[in-house]
């Protein structure tokens, strides 16, 4: 007799809480939040940008932020990445390393600083998504996170 895995069980069990922030055209040569860590403490352990309208072919450095609400500095979650010209059929995502540009994939694998690491860990403050230029393009965005402290939870804005 065997056992069956449900999917749902196994990707939260894996990544976690699953939130995800409805479509959106980018930030036009500014930045916009994406997602709020709301209460306590969080660790993210993926993030995964879906075009759902092809990026202009412009140059187009992207990163993503975090404005702690401790009053502390914005910090980089990621280096910039140049999102011109990404297809609906490919996927952005996040490294754990602050040094590493966002990724863009034709399929998305968690990036080896994520399975190496536990992920990021964050308090409560803004997921921000800063874009260097105006492009046309939308985006839907999905944040995974494992609460670290009880009533922990993540928003999208």
């Amino acid at each position: 007799m065997g056992y069956r895995i449900d999917p749902d069980e196994l990707r939260v069990a894996t990544y976690g809480a699953k939130v995800t922030r409805a479509t959106a055209t980018l930030p036009q040569s500014t930045s916009e939040t994406l997602f709020t860590v709301a209460t306590g403490k969080v660790v993210v352990t993926l993030v995964i940008g879906t075009p759902t309208v092809a990026i202009q072919d412009t140059a187009n450095n992207t990163k993503l932020q975090f404005d702690p609400d401790n009053g502390a500095a914005t910090v980089d979650l990621s280096a910039a990445l140049d999102v011109a010209g990404i297809p609906i059929d490919r996927y952005i995502t996040l490294d754990s390393a602050a040094t590493d540009a966002l990724k863009t994939a034709e399929s998305v694998t968690p990036p080896a600083n994520m399975t190496d690491a536990p992920g990021l860990l964050l308090g409560p403050g803004l997921i921000i998504l800063d874009c260097a230029a105006s492009a046309t393009g939308s985006v839907t965005w999905d944040l995974f996170y494992k609460a670290l402290t009880a009533g922990a939870r993540v928003v999208a804005v």
